[in-house]
């Protein structure tokens, strides 16, 4: 009994050693099986939370969720749910939580304040995910999420929030192959159920075991497992992963397979072999107890080598003893092989099947991926449709996505801009290209600038000038630190805006009058006016607006300055006239108005008039009295000119006389006069000529202006070659080098051109000094005025002196020194100004004078000035 029991010792050994492992196994593809399906269900889940995240945050850049445009967003809304199934409801709220959009529409439900995923969302500014609650008009089980919406400062104006659809959620677990009486679950930080499968109607909402799935996480991984019973209250091998929910912590997903059928196939093969084995004892007890000790020891021998090789794996090996009670336990040994050799290929099998249904799964995987990847390139498409240029770069500000017209407004570095390249590295480029802004002068402290701007601030606009046009830049930075911007050409905005800008300040900041008809209106009325206009007539902009401009007329107004304006805006053009009107107080007023027709330039037809009032009272009144003063000064100045003439032939007769008579007198009376009488007498005669010299003097002065010969276009060189023949006396006696460059044609009056050439040569001859008097006539060009110039090495004019010398009866010496009347440079000046031009002269004592006067090359006469 002894051999016997001994025999079967290896093969007591061979199945607990067996049953052992197949235990192990099983528990192992439990475990990873339901670590794969978790990780699948967690990858899921966390795709659909990305997948609200992205659209929370494209809505919540959308400017009209921002303007809370509901007409806008609601058509919006209603096509994201159609297409977007896992959705149960899409609303936007203001601060105080009204519910400004929403889809499905809200009914009797206006408020999300009390919610906690709002709460949230607003405290920290991010996007964040709700508690469980059930839908109070559909009664669905929803997760909300949510996210702030900025404006352009950063300020937070309202939420925008998405309800996933748990159950739609949980519909999951129908597209992975769980296996029997395995199950699905996502729970979340309270415990609450938010994704069952199977049964998700019974078991969404409930509490699970509390903090068994968070308990089997450790802290510094996101995956465990545990060992545990469900809701359904079946044990249970759970493999979980954690996933990251903003606002409340985390969720755990699980997947659970159940001991029962995990180890269902070991219980099964270990209850057989136990069996086998039992009944291999039974037989060959009862063969050892029939058959005797003899007939054992080389069959057991032969049995025991059969277990061996079985134990060591080699289930190839097989009994060879036939008859007999031994003959019967191999067989039983044979059958046993067979049955571990069927129960691995089994299992085999079951590996074949379980990377069949993996395959499935990933091809499901797949296509939910392809339709992902079809929703991105319908929104890239849309991106690339923007008239405006729109580029995103992640939180390493490399880029994501730009479209062509970002690329345009930088052509000259277009060929890297690239998914992947950085911020900086676009802007260092651009500018090593040449590329510059044109309202930037230093582009490199420009980009250093702008780089720092990109890094430190967040949402943000402001306008550039690139190439010409005008870019509005619009950078919004996101929660996760990404910008997203966009730049839209603002030029005709700009342009428009600093058109009316500027008609606006400088209609009113005119002083005239301004104001603006309707003639498509009945009466033409005044639709526009100015400040200036409602100062000019009194009458406040609500009084005059809607009224014809004729309320300013009164009875006396000027009927030809009516008829004027009439027919100007009867046939449409532009006039203008001086009409007498009256203000609001009944003063009147002259008034110069300008009207100009604005034309439709698709029809040509009036659509406007723009008057233009001028108040001319002043001036009115002005050349009033101006024509009174120019009267009575006509006449003066002929009275003052016969004055001059009968002052002149009166005086100068008298001295004649005196002058004649007292030379007479010296002649006859010669030799009876002693030296003092005829120093006497020389004393008189000389005063009498010098008085007849002055008084000729006065008289030429006075008949510059008004005795003048009409101007002539003539040359200049004959009128100086005059002038040095009239002083060739002196110039022969002072032994003179006078030099005359070419001279030009001017429009002058010829003798008093003459005269002035002939009293500034004169001068110099007089004035000259111990050296060769040399003198110097020159001409040269000066913006349509010819500038002459006489110089003169004599003995010079000092700097307090050189305005005094144009002044008349001003004179420098004595007439010991130097004779002269004092009027000879003043009559060159009144001269000068007759012709429109000026005279001035630059000197040195003792180094000599630059005289120097200009005659316009063409010019209409001047008025004649007043004579003394």
């Amino acid at each position: 009994m002894a051999l016997v029991m001994l025999a079967f010792l290896p093969l007591v050994v061979l199945e607990v050693n067996t049953a052992t492992e197949l235990e192990r196994r099983a528990a192992q593809n439990a475990r990873e099986e339901a670590m794969r399906l978790s990780r699948l269900c967690a990858s899921n889940q966390r795709a659909l939370i990305d997948s609200a995240r992205q659209l929370l945050t494209v809505l919540a850049q959308t400017e009209g969720i921002q303007r809370q445009y509901n007409g806008e967003c609601q058509v919006l809304f209603q096509k994201l749910l159609a297409q977007n199934p896992i959705f149960a409801m899409i609303g936007v709220a203001d601060l105080q939580g009204d519910i400004a959009c929403s889809a499905p529409q809200s009914l009797g439900v206006a408020n999300v304040a009390d919610h906690p995923f709002f709460q949230r969302a607003l405290k920290s500014g991010k996007f964040s995910i709700g508690d469980y609650a059930v839908h109070r008009q559909t009664g669905r089980s929803i997760l909300h999420m949510a996210l702030p919406i900025f404006n352009e400062t950063g300020e937070v104006t309202g939420v925008v929030y998405v309800g996933l659809d748990l159950r739609a959620m949980s519909e999951f677990g129908t597209r992975v192959t769980l296996p029997k009486g395995g199950s699905l679950s996502m729970v979340g930080p309270d415990d609450v159920v938010l994704v069952r499968f199977p049964d998700p109607e019974r078991w969404i909402g409930k509490q699970a075991t509390q903090g068994v799935m968070s308990s089997a996480v450790p802290p510094q991984s996101n995956e465990g497992f545990v060992e545990a019973e469900g809701v359904d209250r079946q044990e249970r091998i759970y493999a979980i992963n954690r996933i990251e929910a903003p606002g409340i912590g985390s969720l755990y997903v699980s997947v659970g397979i159940s001991k029962k059928e995990a180890y269902a196939a070991f219980h099964k093969q270990l209850r057989d072999q136990l069996l086998t084995m039992g009944g291999i004892a039974f037989l060959a007890l009862a063969g050892v107890w029939t058959l005797g000790r003899s007939g054992i020891v080389h069959p057991a021998r032969h049995l025991a080598g059969v277990a061996r090789g079985l134990s060591a794996g080699h289930l190839d090996v097989r009994s060879k003893l036939q008859g007999g009670e031994f003959g019967e336990i191999g067989e039983a040994f044979n059958q046993m092989a067979e049955t571990l050799s069927r129960r691995i290929a089994e299992l085999n099998q079951a590996q074949y099947d379980l990377r069949h249904a993996h395959d499935e799964l990933e091809l499901r995987v797949e296509e939910r991926t392809q339709e992902l990847h079809r929703a991105r390139e319908r929104l890239v498409d849309a991106i690339e449709n923007l008239e405006a240029g729109f580029v995103m770069f992640g939180p390493d500000e490399r880029l994501v996505i730009c479209n062509q017209t970002f690329r345009t407004m930088f052509v000259i570095c277009a060929d890297v801009i690239a998914p992947g390249i950085g911020f900086e590295d676009i802007l260092r480029e651009f500018v090593r290209r040449g590329g510059r802004f044109d309202d930037v002068d230093d582009m490199e402290q420009w980009m250093h600038d702008r780089i720092a701007f990109f890094r430190q601030a967040d949402s943000r606009e402001f306008d550039q000038k690139l190439n010409g046009r005008w870019i509005r830049v619009s950078d919004h930075r996101m929660r996760d630190g990404g910008v997203v911007s966009l730049r839209t050409d603002v030029t005709n905005l700009k342009e428009a805006q600093e058109t009316l800008i500027l008609r606006d300040r400088a209609i009113a900041s005119v002083v005239s009058g301004v104001l603006i008809t309707d003639p498509t209106q009945p009466d033409n009325p005044i639709v526009d006016l100015n400040p200036a206009f409602e100062r000019m007539t009194g009458y406040s902009r609500e009084e005059a607006l809607g009224r014809n401009c004729r309320f300013l007329q009164g009875p006396d107004s000027d009927p030809e300055a009516v008829a004027v304006i009439r027919d100007a805006i009867d046939e449409v053009h532009e006039c203008q006239t001086v009409i007498k009107n009256y203000r609001k107080d009944g003063t009147p007023f002259w008034n110069e108005i300008k009207i100009t027709p604005v034309r439709d330039p698709a029809t040509g037809k009036a659509m406007h008039f723009v008057g233009v009032l001028t108040d001319v009272t002043d001036r009115i009144t002005s050349q009033t009295a101006l024509e009174r003063v120019l009267a009575e000064l006509h006449r003066s100045n002929q009275e003052l000119e016969q004055f001059a003439y009968m002052v002149s032939h009166d005086l100068q007769e008298p001295l004649r006389m005196v002058a004649s008579y007292t030379q007479l007198l010296e002649r006859r009376y010669k030799d009876q006069l002693d030296a003092t009488a005829r120093e006497f007498i020389g004393y008189a005669v000389d005063g009498a000529q010098r008085m007849q010299g002055f008084i000729q003097d006065i008289l030429q002065y006075s008949r510059v202006g008004t005795h003048g010969r009409p101007f002539e276009r003539l040359e200049v060189g004959p009128l100086v070659r005059r002038a040095l023949e009239n002083l060739r006396v002196a110039i022969e006696e002072k032994n003179a080098e006078v030099v005359c460059g070419k001279m030009p044609e001017v429009e002058a009056d010829p003798v008093q051109l003459g005269q002035l050439f002939q009293n500034l040569i004169g001068n110099a001859l007089k004035f000259a000094g111990t050296e060769r008097v040399r003198i110097e006539i020159a001409a040269t060009k000066q913006d349509g005025v010819w500038q002459f110039a006489i110089r003169d090495n004599g003995i010079g004019i000092g700097p307090e002196d050189l305005e005094r010398i144009f002044v008349i009866f001003q004179r420098l010496h004595t007439r010991q020194e130097y004779q002269g009347s004092g009027i000879g440079l003043a009559i060159c000046k009144r001269i000068v100004e007759r012709h429109g031009g000026r005279i001035w002269v630059e000197s040195e004592p003792g180094k000599g004078s630059s005289f120097y006067f200009t005659i316009p090359e063409r010019h209409e006469e001047r008025a004649s000035p007043i004579p003394i």
